[in-house]
């Protein structure tokens, strides 16, 4: 009796455990079918381990496949695909206004750079079509996003080039220059920028339109570029041409001298529009000065060849040289002097100058001294001094800061 009993304890366990197992495996088609995972077993209360997740089978019945065609989609997924296939047909204004519209974050790197490509392909389209007005609106619009990104930089830049906007297009190929890492793609964008301008000036010269060109150019000289002494020798160049603005015209050349690359030019146009005309009624020349500190200076030209600039200096007694100055102008000292400084005696070679230039104004043979004054880091090479005064009457117009020479008599 007590064998026959444990013979039917042991059954019904059997049998409880079979029917768990078909239970379990039925619940798991279904969940499998739902979501395409199996459910772990100790969430579902039934025996075993997690086992890895087998491929998915069809044992769907037709019934079960309906069912399934019906069962909604996820809405992110369906509008991805939408994205997908407007981006396949380049209906790319229709793609934009879907994108900037729905939320795609799940998706949202992938969706980014097709959103990008595709403000790319359409402002390119707008361009060509000559709407810049809209070109410029989406790709502001995806930058005010992703200020940083070079491409959309880039294409910007191209979109205000071509409406005149060219200071903004500079600006704009210079900061995308600044954002790739490929130095040959950075060349490029600097070279497009400094093209941008010249194209422009070209534009305005072949148009004649010199009141533009002008405004231009001082657009760029306020802008403070690079560049800005190149830009103040050409509108200096400008003004000498039409005749115009003599004193800005001076005042242009002055600051685009102090650019190693354009000083001898620059010094020489400044000589050009300075030099005394013979119709000057009061024979009385004006010699600019610079004033610094209680100081004044002047430019001069040593030798029909080297530009100076000298401290005036009406106490020495000769004009007075840099030996690296002399150099310059292969100079050989006659002899030595004693010559009184502001720092005691010295001896100090004298040489002879073929000719000192201020202005136009020229003074042959004149006796200099070979002394280093001023240390090598100050732009001052030597003393304008009485070995040139002495031959004019002169005196200084310190209101105006003009040195006024008046030859004497012979």
């Amino acid at each position: 009796m007590r064998t026959s009993h444990i013979c039917i304890a042991i059954l019904c366990t059997t049998i409880g455990l079979c029917l768990g197992w078909v239970l379990h495996g039925k619940y798991a088609q279904t969940q499998l079918h739902n979501t395409g995972t199996i459910p772990h077993p100790a969430v579902t209360g039934a025996p075993g381990s997690a086992t890895p997740l087998p491929q998915k089978q069809n044992t769907d019945t037709p019934d079960e496949a309906a069912a399934a065609q019906k069962r909604p989609q996820n809405p992110q997924v369906i509008a991805l695909k939408q994205v997908l296939t407007l981006y396949e047909k380049q209906e790319y204004e229709k793609l934009i206004a879907l994108v900037t519209s729905r939320d795609f974050s799940p998706f949202g790197d992938y969706v980014r750079r097709i959103h990008k490509n595709a403000v790319l392909e359409y402002a390119g389209d707008l361009v060509y079509l000559e709407n810049t007005g809209r070109a410029r609106e989406i790709v502001e619009d995806f930058l005010s996003g992703s200020p940083e990104d070079p491409d959309l930089l880039e294409m910007l830049a191209l979109i205000c080039e071509q409406t005149g906007d060219i200071l903004r297009a500079y600006e704009l190929y210079t900061a995308a220059s600044r954002r790739v890492s490929d130095e040959d793609r950075a060349a490029l964008l600097r070279e497009k920028a400094d093209n941008a301008i010249n194209r422009h000036i070209n534009n305005l010269r072949a148009a004649e339109n010199w009141n533009a060109l002008i405004g231009f150019y001082r657009k760029l000289i306020d802008a403070d570029l690079p560049r800005s002494s190149y830009y103040k020798l050409a509108l200096a160049r400008l003004y000498i041409a039409l005749q115009q603005d003599r004193e800005e015209t001076k005042a242009l050349l002055e600051e685009a001298a102090y650019e190693h690359d354009l000083e001898a030019e620059a010094l020489a146009l400044l000589r050009e529009i300075e030099a005394p005309t013979d119709d000057d009624e009061t024979g009385i020349l004006e010699i600019p000065l610079h004033k610094k500190n209680r100081s004044y200076y002047v430019k001069a030209v040593m030798g029909n060849r080297v530009d100076t600039v000298l401290l005036l200096d009406t106490g020495a007694a000769s004009v007075v040289l840099s030996s690296a100055v002399a150099e310059a102008l292969d100079l050989e000292p006659l002899e030595e002097r004693r010559i009184v400084t502001a720092g005691g005696e010295i001896m100090a070679p004298v040489a002879v100058l073929d000719s000192l230039e201020l202005n136009g104004l020229v003074v042959k043979n004149i006796e200099i001294n070979i002394i280093d004054i001023f240390p090598e880091d100050v732009r001052v090479d030597g003393l304008l001094g009485m070995s040139f005064l002495k031959h004019f009457n002169f005196s200084i117009d310190q209101e105006n800061d003009v040195l006024l020479l008046e030859p004497k008599a012979p």
